[in-house]
């Protein structure tokens, strides 16, 4: 299990370097073809604003995994040891019910842009595709293998 978390822990900064490097790319022929020819690549918006999307959750999922996320501990440091855990443990719970619904709300939208054969604006592609899908399964794949169920206070304490 441990090889499987390191290679897509390496997967996860492959893809992070790969999509900022792509997103240089596209921008920066976007601005090139406005200064020098006037034109505007009208793809590169709808393609930078999926990167972005992916961007931001394969973040989310590095920042879980390398527990790296903020934390506002002003209040919870107060408590005894038993109350900090149960807080923990229901913050964990709450952002994975969140993750789930964020899950659940995307599979729907994508169904329903799916069967109503939506498409995009400048490429023509069909709107279903998620260009989220795998930076949620990666975000959902680091908390429920320990990247946020341990104990803040404890240095790693499995919890």
């Amino acid at each position: 299990m441990m090889k499987l978390d390191k290679g897509l822990a390496k997967v996860e900064k492959v893809l992070c370097c790969v999509t900022v490097i792509t997103m240089v790319v596209i921008t920066s022929a976007n601005v090139v073809s406005r200064f020098f020819f006037h034109l505007s690549l009208s793809f590169s918006e709808e393609i930078t604003t999926g990167l972005f999307v992916l961007l931001s959750l394969l973040g989310s999922a590095i920042g879980v995994r390398k527990k790296s996320h903020l934390g506002l501990n002003v209040v919870t440091d107060h408590f005894p040891h038993a109350v900090q855990h149960g807080l923990h443990i229901f913050a964990n719970l709450l952002g994975t019910a969140f993750g789930a619904l964020m899950t659940y709300t995307g599979a729907q939208m994508a169904i329903s842009e799916f069967k109503s054969g939506q498409i995009t604006a400048s490429l023509q592609w069909p709107d279903f595709r998620q260009p989220a899908a795998p930076g949620i399964c990666l975000c959902h794949h680091s908390i429920f293998n320990g990247g946020s169920l341990e104990h803040p206070w404890r240095g790693g304490g499995r919890v």
